[in-house]
């Protein structure tokens, strides 16, 4: 396997939509919406503590549902989180 290809993650992906957004509002405010190619697209607004600092989490492009937009872009914020040490 190519070292420089990450496997997807898929920790999110057998919960619905609707769990999804549920999810992903305890971080932020998530946004899903469908581009106009029919593709899906997901991005959160992070909640920080820190004033002046805000940042967003977003998935690719190119998804075919809006769950498989979502699931990645929580599994975004899962990971960057891990890296600051909170679990997800």
């Amino acid at each position: 396997m190519n070292s420089l290809i990450k496997p997807i993650d898929m920790t999110f992906f057998g919960m619905s939509c609707e769990e999804l957004l549920l999810e992903m509002a305890k971080h932020g405010s998530p946004m899903l919406t469908q581009m106009d190619s029919g593709s899906w697209w997901c991005k959160v607004s992070m909640r920080v503590a820190s004033q002046g600092v805000s940042f967003d989490v977003k998935s690719d492009h190119t998804h075919k549902t809006p769950t498989a937009a979502a699931a990645q872009c929580l599994s975004r914020i899962a990971e960057t989180l891990a890296k600051y040490g909170v679990k997800v």
